[in-house]
């Protein structure tokens, strides 16, 4: 006999969250298998940040592995308390209210977000903040609230916008960026001053080609190592600004436009290897803990991880970074010196990367780091002023209102995300968001007329 809508309503947690269990096994098996899908994401992602930053093996064990562990045990943490809470609330008010699924995930965020590094709650913020976005306007049309704007073409001027603000900031203010962000960038862009490591490496690779077409166009070999070439654009700038100054007399330099050359040139080849070794690695690693699975496909494997996902990534990068770097060289050429306006075009045209590869995760998360350098550049200015606790609370804020989509209104949420969140807890999401109990929770609560709704409105006709 099939249950009211009253009959579901009032019914327990055991028979709509956790069917075939009771709360306390499975508020354990929540924390325990979260933890336990978390520091199998964490791991690669640490060892390519640990080898980009060219850490030593001390500062592994010390610095990476601890903060691994600590990241894993917030989130596993979290999954437990959250289901801890979704029963006793449900219970307590002897009802599953849709509010009861909000209250729920923000009162175990706003707990547990304290559990991550200060330095980390900023970033969790921002990432979170930037999925609940759009979660909320997705909601707004399965509710008839506005129109459906084509995002295909919007997301590659998004991209575009907010990359020329990240370069901007990054040169001219960098101490609004987070510290993760101007690290990110460090890693993408180079120093203009200096030549980093993987600089070097890259003109390890072209500085043959490049010295061998500076003989052919002067027999002279070059007096200036022609690898250092930021160290020399940056003396072509600072003796054009003299000039113009009327501060001093052009020193002319060797091969000036081979060493232009070779600096854009560079630029595209760093990008490319960059992201073509993220790609490959985040794909590849994860693969290691199923060996079984990975032998057996290993051809496959091996495809995966290194075939056309990681060039096409690989090339998307390397617009990215090469692109801004041709800009700033022909803009010092005409111009002579450096302008802000300058450095926001050379970002803006380096969104042509968009067009390779425009995935939503990239364009969000670019536009939400962008809007959090331009809020603190505007408290740098004293326009506006930082709330306290404000990223503790805009994180509990976020994380309530995607896990609230997450088992009412899934479809509002993106596919990579709700993947996402089946790994990170060990299988327990799709669990319980697709269960008998939560399925028939959402028919008797009509909001699968919302979907019906949102998939009209997303569809125009």
């Amino acid at each position: 006999m099939a249950l009211s809508k009253e009959d579901w309503f009032t019914k327990s947690c055991a028979d709509v969250i956790h069917p075939n269990s009771s709360c306390n096994p499975y508020w354990w098996d929540c924390t325990k298998d979260t933890f336990v899908a978390s520091m199998k994401i964490y791991a690669p992602l640490y060892t390519v940040t640990t080898l980009l930053s060219r850490l030593s093996a001390k500062d592994v064990l010390t610095r990476a592995v601890p903060a691994m562990i600590r990241s894993s045990a917030f989130i596993g943490i979290y999954c437990g308390l959250y289901a801890r809470f979704s029963c006793a609330l449900t219970n307590l008010f002897k009802g599953h209210y849709r509010v009861l699924y909000w209250i729920s995930p923000f009162i175990a965020s706003l707990m547990c977000i304290f559990i991550e590094k200060k330095g980390r709650r900023n970033e969790l913020a921002v990432y979170v903040t930037n999925q609940a976005a759009e979660a909320l306007f997705k909601m707004a049309l399965s509710r008839g609230h506005g129109t459906w704007i084509p995002f295909k073409n919007a997301k590659k001027l998004l991209f575009a916008l907010a990359w020329a603000a990240l370069l901007y900031f990054f040169k001219y203010e960098r101490g609004s960026l987070a510290s993760s962000v101007a690290t990110l960038l460090k890693v993408m862009m180079g120093t203009e001053d200096k030549a980093d490591w993987v600089e070097s490496q890259v003109q390890t690779v072209t500085s043959p080609f490049f010295r061998r077409v500076a003989k052919m166009r002067r027999p002279t070999p070059p007096k200036i190592h022609i690898s250092d070439v930021t160290e020399v654009l940056r003396e072509i700038r600072e003796n054009n600004e003299k000039q113009a100054a009327g501060g001093g007399s052009k020193v002319p330099v060797p091969h000036q436009s081979a060493l232009r050359t070779s600096y854009y040139v560079n630029g595209f080849l760093r990008g490319f290897a960059l992201g073509y070794f993220v790609k490959s690695t985040l794909a590849f690693l994860p693969k290691l803990f199923n060996l079984p699975s990975f032998i057996k496909n290993f051809k496959a494997s091996m495809s995966a991880s290194f075939g056309s996902s990681s060039l096409k990534f690989g090339l998307f990068v390397s617009l990215m970074v090469g692109i801004p770097r041709f800009v700033r060289v022909i803009a010092l050429k005409l111009l002579g010196k450096d302008y802000p306006a300058v450095e926001a075009l050379a970002g803006f045209l380096g969104g042509a990367a968009s067009i390779v590869q425009c995935s939503t995760e990239i364009t969000m998360y670019l536009l939400f780091k962008a809007v959090e350098g331009l809020f603190w550049f505007l408290c740098k200015r004293g326009i506006l002023r930082p709330i306290p606790y404000g990223a503790e609370l805009l994180y509990s804020l976020s994380t309530a209102t995607l896990f609230y989509a997450c088992e009412l209104e899934p479809w509002s949420l993106r596919s990579s995300y709700r993947n996402f969140l089946q790994k990170t807890s060990g299988g327990h999401y799709l669990k319980f968001s697709n269960g008998a109990g939560m399925t028939n929770l959402r028919e008797q609560l009509s909001m699968n007329v919302l979907k019906k709704d949102f998939k009209r409105f997303k569809t125009p006709t």
